[in-house]
Order: structure tokens, then sequence, then C-alpha cells
């Protein structure tokens, strides 16, 4: 299987998001059977080629949503979409929104890092059978974060994500 994965710009990512960005492609890159095209999201040319199988986004940083969205008329219609997820969705809700009506009559897939996005995902597209989970490794020491804990879990409960 051919796959053409958009990633954001490596310069551009702080290191905790690059080794996140990295444990995904390693997922890719492991598999034998898939050939792998990286695109950088942040390329103003848009020629992509043809003939990919797929198309596989890497989590979509807010300042990368246009450049998707120009990604996104390019590809062929028919063409299977898979997006990847992290927390800063939560952020870019109103964005993704807008992009609904591009969105709808395409064959997407997405794919969170944690159970409670994916249960989000899932209610906001309304089909279960197109939210996958695939977990991260451990990428951090959560004890250097437990400072932030309580602001994380309020935040989620207001959301009403466990």
């Amino acid at each position: 299987m051919k796959l053409a994965i958009f990633e954001p710009d490596q310069k551009t990512l702080n290191p905790l998001d690059l080794r996140k960005y990295n444990s995904i492609k390693d997922v890719y890159l492991k598999d034998k059977s898939l050939s792998c095209s990286f695109i950088s999201l942040q390329q103003s040319g848009l020629d992509i080629g043809q003939g990919f199988d797929q198309y596989v986004f890497l989590p979509v940083q807010s300042t990368s949503l246009n450049v998707f969205r120009d990604y996104l008329k390019i590809i062929p219609e028919k063409s299977s979409i898979m997006i990847h997820l992290d927390g800063q969705f939560l952020f870019q809700v109103k964005e993704w929104l807008s992009l609904s009506l591009e969105l709808k009559s395409r064959n997407i897939k997405f794919v969170t890092s944690s159970k409670a996005h994916q249960k989000l995902i899932q209610t906001l597209v309304g089909e279960d059978n197109q939210v996958f989970y695939l977990p991260l490794l451990p990428l951090i020491d959560r004890s250097r974060i437990s400072s932030n804990e309580s602001k994380i879990t309020q935040f989620r409960q207001s959301l009403n994500v466990q």
C-alpha cells in the first residue's frame, strides 16, 4: 500500500511534539507492507503526485489548517484519508467544524491517542466505526506535570470528557 503522510515542518515542533510525531511515524515505517512518502504541511506547492492508496495526516497544528484545507481540495474524492488528532483538537473545534462540509462526503477515518478523545470525536462525527484509538508510548515523565493535572481534570470535566 502506498501512503502519502503529511506532517508539520519538523523545525517548528517542540521536543515533546517531535517525539510524538516520530512515534506515530514509526507505526507506519515499521510496517514493511507500506510504502511511505512524507510531505510537509508547510509546503506551499501543492504537488503531491498521484497513485497513493491512502492519505495520512499527522496531527494538524492550527497554523496548518488552511494548508490542510488546500490539500483536501486536490486529494481525489474517493480516496481514503486518515487524520491523526491530538489534544490540540479541543482548541481547534471551531476551525474543524468549518471544514465539516468538505469532510462529510469523504472516506475519512480519525485516529486519537486517548480513549477520552476517541469518545469525544465519535460524538462529533456521529459514527463509532470512523474513530480509532492508537495509544502512544509514554513520552514524558507524568510526575513532572503533576501540577497541571488538576487543571487538565477540570478542563475535561467542563467538556464532559472522562
